[in-house]
């Protein structure tokens, strides 16, 4: 294989698909990136059997040709070349790197010995705005499950029905929900998508204005431009968690997310010794809510914050990390805020008339 490329395209195609290399130490292939020659132009690729991430770039082919070599030792080594091309050229079970004043010769192994990327038909594609679903990944992906023992929580249930896709993934203790508008979506689906690979999947997603979503009966693939992304699908079914979303609330506020993040992450100072949790008791005489946290060893602590349309005098108590997560999640300047009593799920909304019925996040409550 004789290849010349640009530094700049190369590095950032490296970059891309080599987060995922190295991460199986029972096959020591899997730390290395596929390079292969595909019609003219150049196809990295990286797998650790979970996801598969690949890349296109241009390239001026001379001789036809494949090699895997080590992930890290050939991104860190390209992204620290100056601008300009490069020539790639194998020999045997190595590749000469090659530019102006820089040359070197890495050690690879045999391309036949690279596992099978995974390939789904481009069927019906399900096609979104790629800033769109890059926020609701950002959004609902953090609220997913880390515990391998229920391996579906560990997971995001994307649904498509009615020219809306859902998302949505919850812990048992938290849920996140984020529903998009499609112009189609064809036949109606429900698959449960590694929290992991939606979240790798995000960090491709680049200046492309659409996205495009396959899915077979074991596999999903995200295209975006020349990148694309396959994952596994994980087995089973998962929780109903719609009958959790409480219709209303007796309890109410709105009141500015950056303000109420402040007075959490203040309280949580105090609440590192008792399982996070912080009390919140709402004043509707005063239009304000407190939080108050307390430690035996540091001490206690109580935050004031005024509110608007505060309905009712009440109490909650919740672990802080997830208030603290949800706020940083959830998209604008001012959230709803709602409960009913100390044994009801937190139910917090963004308020936007673009946002209102589409972003969710629910907090179950600690017993105090």
């Amino acid at each position: 294989m004789k290849v010349q490329v640009t530094q700049e395209n190369l590095a950032s195609a490296l970059q891309s698909v080599s987060r995922i290399a190295g991460r199986n130490t029972g096959l020591p292939i899997l730390g290395n990136v596929l390079i292969r020659t595909v019609n003219n132009r150049l196809f990295i690729a990286a797998t650790n059997l979970e996801i598969a991430i690949t890349e296109y770039i241009g390239a001026k082919v001379i001789d036809e040709g494949e090699i895997t070599v080590p992930a890290k030792l050939v991104s860190d080594f390209v992204a620290n070349l100056p601008p300009g091309n490069v020539d790639l050229s194998v020999e045997g079970t190595s590749l000469a790197i090659a530019e102006a004043n820089y040359s070197s010769t890495v050690h690879g192994m045999a391309a036949s010995d690279f596992p099978s990327i995974p390939t789904i038909e481009n069927t019906n594609p399900v096609e979104m705005n790629s800033d769109l679903f890059k926020d609701a990944i950002s959004q609902v992906a953090g609220a997913a499950s880390t515990d391998e023992t229920r391996p579906v929580l560990t997971g995001v249930v994307l649904k498509l029905t009615d020219n809306k896709l859902r998302l949505a993934a919850t812990d048992s203790y938290r849920l996140a929900e984020k529903v998009l508008s499609l112009q189609s979506t064809g036949e109606q689906k429900s698959v449960i998508i590694p929290a992991r690979s939606l979240q790798e999947f995000n960090k491709l997603i680049g200046s492309e204005e659409k996205v495009q979503l396959f899915i077979d009966e074991d596999q999903v693939k995200f295209v975006c431009g020349d990148r694309e992304a396959t994952s596994r699908l994980i087995e089973g079914s998962y929780p109903d968690y719609e009958q959790l979303l409480p219709n209303e609330t007796k309890t109410s506020f709105t009141v500015s997310r950056n303000e109420l993040l402040r007075i959490t992450k203040i309280s949580s100072l105090f609440a590192k010794d008792s399982a996070g949790s912080v009390t919140l008791n709402t004043d509707k005489s005063k239009s304000a809510i407190t939080l108050s946290s307390t430690t035996a060893q540091v001490g206690d602590n109580t935050s004031s914050l005024e509110v608007q349309g505060l309905d009712n005098d009440d109490q909650v108590t919740f672990n802080a990390r997830y208030l603290i997560e949800a706020l940083q999640a959830l998209p604008g300047e001012q959230i709803n805020f709602g409960f009913s009593g100390k044994l009801a799920a937190c139910v917090i909304r963004p308020v936007s008339k673009s946002n209102a019925q589409t972003d969710l996040y629910l907090i179950m409550p600690l017993r105090s």
